[in-house]
């Protein structure tokens, strides 16, 4: 199902066990890219993950620009950052 959300759109697959997951526009010109999210029953939110291209970063390839950002549920902090295209881990927390 593809939701209007504000002036982005948002996709959401509703699981077996009733939660979402919800990927989003981050709405973000330096950092254009989706967002995931996981609602629980509760309706509370959890980011998941991200993938974005980092445009800020001028010294950067194309191929360093493209990362998929993996985020740690209990501490809500990246917890791995990795170049998409080239599979380099840039942070591991």
């Amino acid at each position: 199902m593809i939701m209007e959300n504000g002036n982005n759109q948002a996709i959401t697959i509703v699981l077996p066990d009733g939660r979402q997951l919800i990927a989003k526009d981050k709405g973000d010109n330096d950092y254009p890219g989706i967002s995931i999210e996981l609602v629980n029953a509760d309706g509370s939110q959890n980011l998941i993950a991200w993938a974005e291209y980092n445009t800020a970063c001028d010294s950067a390839s194309p191929e360093q620009r493209l990362r998929q950002i993996l985020w740690n549920s209990e501490n809500d902090e990246p917890a791995v950052i990795m170049e998409y295209d080239t599979g380099v881990l840039v942070e591991e927390r």
